[in-house]
């Protein structure tokens, strides 16, 4: 074969065919990408000696993963493989791949059976809105693919061959068995999966980490609390915004919510909380210190999905920031406004 295109900086060609090869689909035809495997959703972790487990931050595994082309080899997967895994999102898929408009990731079945319900729409979603996020924006779906099994499920239609599900599911099945696709060990290529009882697969949303440590990814919020969990006072309790490491500070009892979220994820300020905690004027003035001088307008068109209320917003050093009432609370703009900054004050 001769010398593989270079696709991207952040991972290595392994195999390219750069034409359609064979009569599947559309001009199937394929890819193997490598990248170290990231810390995050789906990555491994290795056990220790007493039982626990941990994610493996002394030596990752790198892992491979099968870009799936059409008859254009449509080279802006790249970009959408790239911003997943810079967000710490890559680290369970398999197969990626994009055709007629809409992305098709496929994942480690065992990352789908071990995450909750919450956790993997929460990826579902975030996948979605990284390629909503495209220049030309793209729609996306997540699927599994077990790479431990000899026949694969069919309740997965794999869009992105134009085929059989029959066809499409061998024509995965012989890329696995050459590739073994997935984690594996740097030094010797050996394949890591969570059946094998090397490693198991990380479906936490909040993987172990020191507290210090920036929190900037974030895919699942802790379990939703009560109506009568909420601080009667009104203090405002940190809630990670999926991929774009935004902080939003809620509580229905509040006279206002906030949310800062950056404009840019890769060049943007890095947001450090803890999902649950306090949010104090304090820490809000870390990235906000002069909330008088900020420029508001005013949303009411509800366009966001977590809330439909009005909302004011403002930007300030590559965040945006939207303000609104609690859910407890009917306030005009001006009055959600004032309650804001006169919180602020108190930093």
């Amino acid at each position: 074969m001769a010398d593989a295109r270079l696709y991207s900086s952040l991972f290595t060609t392994l195999y390219d065919e750069p034409a359609p090869i064979g009569t599947i689909g559309r001009g199937t035809h394929y890819s193997i990408l490598r990248a170290v495997q990231l810390p995050g959703i789906g990555a491994l972790r290795s056990s220790r000696s007493d039982g626990s487990t941990t994610q493996n931050t002394n030596a990752h595994p790198v892992q491979d993963i099968a870009i799936l082309w059409d008859e254009d080899h449509d080279a802006r997967v790249i970009k959408a493989l790239e911003n997943i895994y810079i967000a710490g999102l890559a680290a369970p898929i398999l197969f990626i791949g994009e055709r007629k408009g809409h992305l098709s990731v496929l994942v480690d079945e065992a990352f789908i059976e071990s995450a909750t319900d919450a956790v993997f729409d929460e990826y579902k979603d975030t996948i979605s809105a990284i390629a909503d996020q495209l220049d030309d924006p793209w729609s996306a779906d997540v699927g599994g693919f077990d790479p431990r099994a000899t026949i694969q499920s069919t309740s997965y239609r794999y869009s992105v061959i134009d085929d059989s599900s029959g066809k499409a599911m061998t024509y995965l099945s012989n890329i696995n068995n050459l590739w073994a696709l997935g984690p594996k060990r740097f030094l010797d290529g050996a394949p890591l999966h969570s059946k094998t009882g090397s490693a198991e697969i990380n479906s936490d949303p909040e993987p172990t980490r020191k507290t210090s440590d920036p929190i900037v990814i974030k895919i699942a919020e802790p379990a939703l609390l009560t109506e009568d969990d909420w601080p009667k006072d009104g203090a405002l309790i940190a809630r990670n915004i999926n991929y774009r490491g935004g902080l939003n500070c809620i509580n229905p009892n509040a006279e206002f919510n906030v949310s800062l979220i950056p404009e840019n994820i890769f060049s943007g300020p890095t947001l450090r909380y803890t999902p649950g905690q306090v949010i104090t004027a304090e820490k809000i003035a870390e990235y906000l210190p002069d909330a008088e001088a900020l420029e508001w307008s005013e949303i009411d068109d509800g366009e966001f999905g977590f809330t439909t209320r009005s909302r004011s917003r403002a930007s300030y050093g590559g965040l945006t920031i939207d303000i609104w009432a609690g859910d407890k609370h009917d306030r005009t703009h001006k009055e959600v406004r004032e309650a804001f900054l006169s919180f602020m004050r108190g930093a």
